[in-house]
């Protein structure tokens, strides 16, 4: 999925939503790991690393964010709504 942003400076990101399923890939994209291996698979998180904001975790329903300059951001899933520009 592509997320047009208004900024010019970060025109086209990528951006996956957590879901059960895709845990382990989504980990392996952004470069963490899933957190919760002995929880239920909709309780566990996706843990990764953001220069500005540090450890983030992902749970199921978030989105993971890859910024144009390689970098990983989690939103919610209303901060993505509220962004209005899902293309």
């Amino acid at each position: 999925m592509k997320i047009q942003k208004a900024t010019p400076a970060e025109p086209v990101m990528d951006a996956v939503r957590h879901t059960v399923e895709n845990s382990q890939q989504l980990a392996v994209w952004c470069g963490g790991g899933v957190r919760g291996i002995k929880l239920p698979p909709e309780e566990r998180t996706v843990q990764f690393y953001n220069q500005e904001a540090g450890e983030q975790d992902a749970s199921v329903g978030d989105w993971i964010v890859r910024r144009s300059n390689g970098t990983f951001i989690r939103h919610s899933d209303k901060e993505i709504r509220e962004l209005n520009t899902i293309s």
